[in-house]
């Protein structure tokens, strides 16, 4: 009753409500979409996928013959070098690329 008696007062017919509820529909529709797509394409913040890209700093030298330990947020990992990494003496940063297991795969820094 109040829905149709305001209606009344705008003036809007019958086919002119329809053109603005599916407007306001649509509107909407575009605008959950694009909330949903911002949560699909984030990055994880929790779990093995979000420690790849995190710059890592070697604890101990980490070469090709053996893992050695790397600290990531405060963190000792297991460290091993990624297929034609340079070794990484200890105290330099490099940048993990895998997760395998319970050992980060890195590879040195380009800044280095």
């Amino acid at each position: 009753m109040i829905l149709s008696s305001t209606l009344l007062q705008l003036g809007l017919l019958d086919s002119e409500l329809i053109i603005v509820l599916i407007g306001v529909v649509a509107i909407m529709l575009v605008v959950y979409s694009k909330l949903i797509a911002v949560v699909l394409f984030k990055k994880p913040l929790t779990g093995q996928e979000s420690l790849i890209g995190k710059k890592v700093v070697a604890t101990s030298d980490v070469n090709t013959s053996s893992e050695g330990e790397v600290s990531v947020d405060g963190i000792i990992w297991k460290a091993k070098l990624a297929e034609g990494s340079e070794i990484v003496p200890k105290g330099n940063s490099a940048v993990v690329v895998a997760v395998s297991a319970l050992t980060l795969v890195i590879k040195k820094s380009s800044g280095q």
